[in-house]
């Protein structure tokens, strides 16, 4: 139990992913691109979460939905 309590204190800087937000060690919500100050210990799991960038994998481009206007779509006369 004495090896928890004396873990490591030591804060990184990490990346907050796409459409997420973390809230970090001082307490602020951390939105997505900026970075976040948490505990080293905390990093890995966050990343496999998914709240946190991982820096060695490759970034996923956003994918461009069709634009769809009303005039596109099916209408309906009245006779």
């Amino acid at each position: 139990m004495a090896a928890k309590e004396s873990a490591s204190t030591e804060f990184v800087e990490a990346v907050v992913a796409r459409g997420r937000t973390v809230i970090d060690s001082t307490g602020k919500a951390r939105k997505p691109g900026q970075k976040a100050k948490v505990l080293a210990s905390e990093v890995e799991p966050l990343q496999q979460a998914g709240f946190l960038v991982d820096p060695e994998a490759a970034e996923i481009p956003v994918q461009q939905a069709p634009k769809v206007n009303p005039s596109d779509g099916p209408s309906v006369r009245l006779a």
